[in-house]
């Protein structure tokens, strides 16, 4: 009878025990707990500057009417063609139809050659026809008439893609000879040809800047010049330029204490508001007062 009177004893402290210990637990925290918001900060400070590349610049004093082989934003090899002289514009016109129809007849070669309709994607195939119809509602609405020939086919070329991908029965034999028919011509023979004196990236228009500002005169860019650089005028000789490089630079006027925080060397990240980059990883090459 002993033994269990202690062992009931044993019992109630435990229950008490554990009846304290709860009621401690829901009243006492000793432990306070937030709720964390995530965020990114970053340390720096607000540039306006200049993009500066290698350009050099591409020269033609002679007669004859210029029909560039070279779209602006593409590669040239050294030596390579940027542009026939022709000795009338009618050789011009001739050469840029033949050059039509020939993407014709491949881009109709290619529907033809389909052979797995199912393995089409329509989704891609649609997105591609509004985007061949804003690029020709853009070009007429600002005047830029010289692509609406091209803007035109590329859409065409592109509904008939959809139509084949659907599986629409259409005839394109008819159309394929009439091209085909339209090639028995001779092309004209250049007068002449401008070659291109580096390899780079062909540019047909130009800014003023291109020999004030380049990779090669670091050294002589300085606030003072930043701020007071006009462009040049060229003569009608200079035709574009090629950007020769990979390395382009940033140059911006920044405060005396912010240039203190850097030497050169120094490893950075530059935001930008240009949506295809966004965040830029740059080297501090130079630091001219």
């Amino acid at each position: 009878m002993k033994g269990s009177a202690i062992l009931k004893i044993l019992l109630v402290i435990l229950v008490a025990v554990f009846v304290v210990n709860q009621l401690f637990s829901s009243l006492y925290e000793p432990v306070k707990t937030e709720s964390a918001v995530y965020y990114t900060s970053n340390d720096g400070f607000n540039i306006t500057g200049i993009i500066i590349r290698n350009e050099n610049l591409v020269e033609y004093s002679g007669s004859g009417v210029m029909h560039f082989v070279v779209s602006d934003g593409n590669r040239v090899s050294k030596d390579g063609v940027i542009a026939n002289i022709y000795s009338n514009e009618e050789a011009s016109i001739l050469v840029t139809q033949t050059k039509q129809i020939e993407k014709q007849i491949a881009d109709i070669e290619e529907i033809l050659g389909y052979n797995d309709i199912e393995a089409a994607n329509l989704d891609l195939i649609n997105a591609k026809v509004n985007e061949r119809i804003n690029d020709l509602i853009f070009s007429t609405s600002t005047g830029n008439y010289g692509n609406v020939t091209q803007s035109s086919q590329e859409l065409l070329t592109t509904l008939m893609r959809r139509q084949a991908a659907m599986g629409e029965s259409t005839d394109f034999s008819a159309q394929l000879e009439g091209l085909k028919s339209q090639l028995n011509v001779t092309l004209p023979t250049p007068e002449t040809r401008i070659l291109a004196k580096q390899s780079g990236y062909f540019v047909s228009s130009t800014d003023g800047y291109e020999n004030i500002f380049n990779g090669g005169k670091l050294e002589t860019i300085t606030p003072e010049l930043l701020e007071s650089a006009k462009p040049e005028h060229f003569e009608k000789s200079v035709v574009g330029k090629i950007v020769s490089d990979y390395e382009w630079y940033i140059a911006a006027n920044v405060s005396l204490n912010d240039s203190l925080k850097f030497k050169e060397g120094d490893s950075l990240k530059v935001l930008t508001s240009v949506k295809s980059s966004p965040e830029l990883s740059v080297t501090v090459k130079k630091i001219n007062v």
